[in-house]
């Protein structure tokens, strides 16, 4: 009954994980989004800290050299900010790292000892991704007239912006692809992949289309030839029906002024704007100086800096790295991204786990969506990056083992 009743209090939080932030996004700023969010990963925290009684864990564990490297780098990184007179302790996104930080470190030590957390977090997580899906599809076709559909994407029902959506959808779609793949619930999971590829298609999501293709790149060389044609059929066929359905019933004018963009021969234009504001971000940081360029601005840089009046991130982790913790806290990054990603290429290899599959490939195709948009920035994606990760390289340890 205890373990009913824990599980239970489980699904609940991380159903209030998942719906808060979505439902308090619509007409809010990011940071109000990633506010909230930050508080209910740290109950999150505390719950699992005390399900799984990591304290005890905790009094055993010993520093080692890379955790002393890590702190030394951390140490320098906050000099840097002090010496620049940059009040990181009153900027919101020191709280949203904090909490990202601690909620890596708990996952990390549950996902050695609970398998059954991992698939009580993919299908809540996939749950909420279906509703939301079959939310937007109603009010597209029964609430929002034609003319009203562009409008959309700056302002959704919920969400604070139609990318928001896309991030969801990146995840829904490798978790419903893999799942038909190992022929778990095909026909429930067709019907979700169906709906997903749809929004994907209706939104003009270049950015999840982009994490997609290279998931499902990396995923093509260790399926056998009969679910290579499955997949190629399901997703082909999925995504005809969809652009048919849009274009006859005249909902695409979203698809529309994306595909104009596309067609730009323009570099700059083809990416809506993104090399340039690359640019502009990396000359901030490069224009202030030696200091600046090894510890960076701080959280929050992009916006702080005001370069853009209705852009508050720089649309690439990488930049946005290097712009809040400098070239120091950049090295870590890529140090931390590549250590992942080798680990989630041994788990394809050596796993047989279909479930591990899923959170190695979406956390390779999440690094790809991360080079075009905020994926480290926003909530939702920042919290499933944090979970792919941590569940990652705790079985790869776990296998090698």
């Amino acid at each position: 009954m205890r373990i009913m009743t824990m599980n239970n209090l489980l699904i609940g939080l991380l159903l209030t994980l998942f719906l808060v932030p979505i439902l308090v996004s619509v007409h809010n700023y990011s940071y109000y989004v990633n506010n909230t969010a930050a508080y209910l990963q740290l109950a999150l925290c505390v719950f699992l800290f005390i399900k799984h009684q990591l304290y005890k864990e905790l009094s055993n564990k010993k520093i080692n050299r890379g955790m002393w490297g890590y702190l030394l780098v951390l140490l320098m990184i906050f000099g840097g900010w002090l010496y620049q007179y940059i009040p990181f302790q009153g900027l919101y996104r020191s709280w949203v790292y904090l909490s990202s930080i601690v909620l890596y470190l708990i996952l990390l030590a549950v996902a050695q000892r609970d398998p059954l957390f991992l698939s009580t977090f993919i299908r809540t997580k996939q749950l909420v991704i279906f509703s939301v899906g079959i939310f937007f599809i109603l009010f597209i076709y029964f609430f929002a007239e034609p003319e009203m559909i562009y409008s959309l994407k700056a302002h959704p029902p919920v969400f604070r912006h139609l990318r928001h959506l896309n991030y969801e959808i990146f995840f829904g779609v490798l978790i419903a692809t893999l799942c038909i793949i190992s022929n778990k619930y095909r026909t429930e999971q067709t019907a979700m992949l169906f709906v997903l590829v749809f929004l994907t298609a209706w939104s003009g999501g270049r950015g999840s289309v982009l994490g997609v293709l290279v998931s499902l790149a990396f995923l093509w060389f260790f399926l056998s030839a009969t679910n290579r044609k499955q997949l190629m059929f399901r997703l082909l066929s999925l995504s005809v029906v969809s652009l048919i359905i849009i274009l006859l019933t005249n909902r695409d004018a979203i698809l529309a002024n994306t595909l104009g963009y596309s067609t730009e021969y323009d570099l700059d234009r083809f990416s809506s704007g993104r090399i340039l504001i690359w640019y502009e971000a990396i000359s901030v940081v490069w224009n202030e100086g030696v200091i600046a360029i090894l510890t960076g601005l701080g959280p929050d840089a992009f916006g702080r800096w005001g370069l853009y009046r209705l852009i508050i991130q720089p649309h690439n982790a990488f930049v946005q790295c290097f712009m809040e913790f400098g070239l120091l806290g950049l090295v870590v990054f890529i140090f931390f991204i590549t250590k992942t990603v080798i680990n989630a290429v041994h788990l394809l290899k050596n796993s047989d786990d279909q479930l591990m599959q899923v959170i190695a490939v979406s956390f390779i195709g999440g690094m790809a969506f991360s080079l075009v948009d905020g994926i480290f920035y926003h909530a939702y994606p920042l919290l499933m990056m944090i979970f792919l990760s941590a569940t990652i390289n705790a079985q790869a340890t776990a296998i090698r083992i």
